[in-house]
């Protein structure tokens, strides 16, 4: 079955990081064929009931990626825990398919670099290079749900991902899109409302009680939302009177 799969992504490895990359291609439409070397990983009934062709094999031989139709591929992902059998089945799956894109996972930071200068791998990640942002934000007092570098010209830093709930008793209640974005310096990059999610919403678009909007922003920018209303994931603690937000009070009183 899978030597009839075309425009697929052919994930090599199987494990807890791969199940979620298997399991997010799935949910994008998209379709995967499993390479894994073990027969008794814990993970082959779940990923199998998802339809996910399985072969049983080392990916590093050419013959394997020939059986997964490595030719009409639309990429490959090694993901084992192993980074030196990752840039095998890189360099292999290059051998028999130049143009081919490989989205590279590898633990060592540094061996990620050469291997993107290296060898033209550009779309290798580091799962510590990735995972220290979130980890070093979410240890502050910004209540977050992603985070990421940048570093551009010089400047680096972090951009963090926020969902908010607007509460009724916020003083956010009204403004727009536009104005949220100019006063705390944020970028709203998606809105909810009345049941239907906009990607980018308008600069005039008003928000009102029981919206939900992801923003994009510095911890400074999340933080300062967060103080006239709770992050989604705080919403709970707001109710119960452990998240306060400024002149809730004052607009509670107004509303009476």
């Amino acid at each position: 079955m899978a030597s009839t799969y075309k425009d697929h992504t052919i994930v090599c490895g199987l494990g807890k990081v791969s199940l979620k990359i298997i399991r997010w291609i799935l949910d994008l439409d998209e379709e995967a064929v499993v390479i894994e070397q073990h027969r008794d990983n814990p993970y082959l009934d779940e990923v199998r009931s998802w339809g996910v062709p399985v072969i049983i094999a080392d990916a590093r031989r050419p013959e394997v990626l020939e059986e997964v139709n490595i030719k009409y591929a639309e990429s490959i992902v090694p993901g084992t825990n192993d980074d030196l059998v990752n840039l095998s089945i890189a360099l292999q799956a290059r051998q028999l398919v130049p143009n081919l894109k490989v989205v590279l996972r590898m633990s060592d930071t540094a061996m990620a670099e050469n291997v993107r200068t290296g060898f033209d791998i550009y779309t290798t990640f580091s799962i510590p290079e990735i995972s220290a942002p979130i980890f070093a934000a979410a240890a502050t007092r910004a209540p977050l749900d992603h985070a990421f570098t940048y570093d551009e010209g010089g400047e680096r830093g972090l951009l963090t991902i926020t969902k908010f709930v607007l509460v009724k008793e916020s003083l956010l209640v009204g403004y727009t899109v536009g104005q949220l974005e100019d006063e705390f310096d944020v970028a709203v990059v998606a809105h909810r409302q009345d049941g239907k999610f906009n990607l980018h919403p308008a600069n005039d678009t008003v928000l009102k009680a029981g919206d939900r909007f992801i923003v994009s922003a510095s911890i400074e920018g999340v933080n300062q939302i967060a103080e006239y209303t709770p992050p989604r994931r705080e919403v709970d603690r707001y109710h119960r009177g452990r998240w306060p937000i400024k002149g809730s009070e004052e607009r509670r009183v107004n509303s009476e």
